[in-house]
């Protein structure tokens, strides 16, 4: 089974057909064997842009390749915190104390240890000097799952981190007004001499929709 598993992988990661694949209800010494085996350098997620997310308590694992819409998720985020910084929310001295970055984590706790997950962005600070081992802000964004699928891929930064990831921003389909977070939340708990811990700092989510809306019309398709 693990064997069929890598096999359907390693095509998927040369090809980049299908941008999708799902396997559920894994068995858990089959997903060991699996995620082992991934860790090999033949399975290049950054370079072939898929992204990994497995669950263990769900026993899921997906590999999503980014596409256009995923890159205008994280070109959002980015322009959200340049933002902050431009309008003073931020000053210069903490532009540094702040790293976004895309890679994989593992090393969650608890019922979700052993899981692993590549989120579309992550803002990671850092505490004296040291960047934290989890990120303090994490975008997740999935236009080929369910908003329900996007609130339990919530759970494992939320739950699988000790409290350290502070906020998770799934990308639903809904008009739900803009959400913020706190430079408290930003620095997780940690917030750099003279900045307000409860400082909000605003994420436009209409400026987020904009961007959807280019990115589909510009690939063809018609926008509701």
């Amino acid at each position: 089974m693990a064997q069929e598993i890598l096999q359907t992988i390693a095509k998927a990661l040369e090809t980049h057909e299908p941008q999708f694949l799902v396997f559920s209800e894994l068995d858990r010494d089959v997903a060991s064997q699996v995620l082992a085996h991934l860790e090999q350098p033949k399975y290049n997620f950054y370079k072939s842009g898929f992204r990994l997310h497995y669950s263990a308590p769900d026993r899921y694992l997906r590999l999503v390749l980014s596409t256009e819409i995923h890159g205008s998720a994280a070109s959002w985020m980015r322009s959200e915190v340049a933002t902050w910084f431009g309008d003073g929310r931020l000053d210069v001295a903490t532009l540094y104390k702040i790293l976004g970055w895309k890679t994989t984590y593992e090393n969650f706790s608890g019922e979700y240890a052993t899981s692993k997950k590549t989120p579309d962005l992550a803002w990671t600070p850092c505490i004296n000097s040291l960047h934290n081992d989890y990120p303090s802000v994490v975008l997740e964004s999935g236009p080929s799952e369910s908003n329900t699928q996007l609130m339990r891929d919530s759970l494992v930064w939320l739950q699988g981190t000790d409290g350290a990831v502070k906020s998770v921003f799934p990308i639903l389909e809904d008009n739900r007004p803009d959400p913020y977070i706190t430079i408290d939340e930003f620095f997780s708990g940690s917030p750099p001499a003279g900045l307000d811990p409860e400082e909000q700092l605003p994420l436009g989510l209409r400026r987020l929709r904009g961007l959807f809306k280019g990115t589909i019309q510009q690939s063809g398709h018609l926008t509701a």
